[in-house]
């Protein structure tokens, strides 16, 4: 899959049938599930009960395309929040929420890479 991906990026080979199959989206019986070689990297998901294996991982057919669903709402989210209080010079106390993580992606310009874009900020919360 790599190789894939870097014949596409440093030899300028496209193979088609390898980028249509990067995603594809469902839904039936009340589930959200998606398929694709992008369901590789997710080591692993969370549900309810925590981090779980992903199986599509293991179960993934590269040489055929072939790829098991993996339910949209399992998938880890990128961003990390952590609850802060805050005590101004008056003593009030503030409650607020710091978030940080993955936003996207950015493409630099004259690099010609694509690059991830992390960020960070405070929320008073309310």
């Amino acid at each position: 899959m790599v190789n894939k991906i870097c014949e596409t990026g440093i030899e300028r080979k496209v193979d088609r049938q390898f980028w249509t199959n990067i995603y594809k989206y469902s839904t039936a019986y009340m589930s959200t599930a998606m398929d694709g070689w992008i369901t590789v990297f997710f080591p692993y998901l969370v549900d309810e009960r925590g981090p779980i294996p992903n199986d599509a991982l293991m179960n993934a057919d590269f040489k055929n395309l072939k790829y098991d669903d993996v339910e949209i709402t399992t998938i880890p989210k990128g961003v990390s929040k952590v609850p802060l209080s805050v005590i101004d010079k008056e003593g009030k106390q503030h409650e607020m929420t710091i978030f940080g993580g993955f936003l996207g992606a950015q493409v630099k310009d004259k690099e010609e890479v694509i690059k991830p874009a992390y960020f960070w900020c405070v929320a008073h919360s309310k």
